[in-house]
């Protein structure tokens, strides 16, 4: 058998191997979480724009059913710039909200050859980014629950053109 030893010990005191992989662990869980909140406010958005477009053609869509589509749309994006970011605001260079998407990114940079482990900021910008998380999947699936199904309700009473999710 063969026996692997740290060859010695580092200048710093660093966390242990186990911890170590129990924080890769939980950078990886935050990593999917976000993924999975990324393709979920994606498809109700697609959802919320289908609504969006079949409204024209809708017989008796009023300008509140319009206003609330709208509303929607307004929402998931907004979710989306805090899971990934605004590019317009990116590329002007514009100081803004820290997305989810750049605090992991912080932190899986900064620990992913590391054996010393998390330093404190990186402890600290994973809690921010899985409490962001918890209230963008909070929000999406309020969303879902609430805004969307109720005009989905409305659109198939209005006998409005097929769309997707309906």
């Amino acid at each position: 058998a063969v026996e692997v030893r740290p060859l010695g010990g580092g200048a710093l005191e660093g966390a242990t191997p186990a911890e170590v992989a129990a924080f890769q662990r939980s950078l990886a869980a935050a990593q999917r979480e976000h993924a999975s909140c990324v393709a979920r406010a994606a498809e109700l958005l697609e959802s919320a724009r289908a609504m969006e477009s079949v409204l024209e053609r809708t017989p008796g869509a009023t300008p509140a059913i319009h206003t609330r589509v709208r509303g929607a749309i307004r929402q998931l994006r907004a979710q989306q710039r805090r899971l990934s970011g605004d590019p317009v605001r990116e590329q002007a260079n514009e100081p803004g909200p820290v997305p989810v998407a750049s605090r992991l990114g912080f932190v899986d940079l900064g620990v992913r050859l590391s054996t010393y482990g998390p330093a404190a900021s990186h402890l600290q910008a994973l809690e921010v980014a899985n409490a962001d998380l918890a209230e963008i999947k909070v929000a999406l699936q309020g969303v879902a629950l609430r805004d969307l199904e109720q005009l989905r309700g409305e659109l198939d009473r209005l006998g409005a053109p097929w769309t997707p999710g309906r």
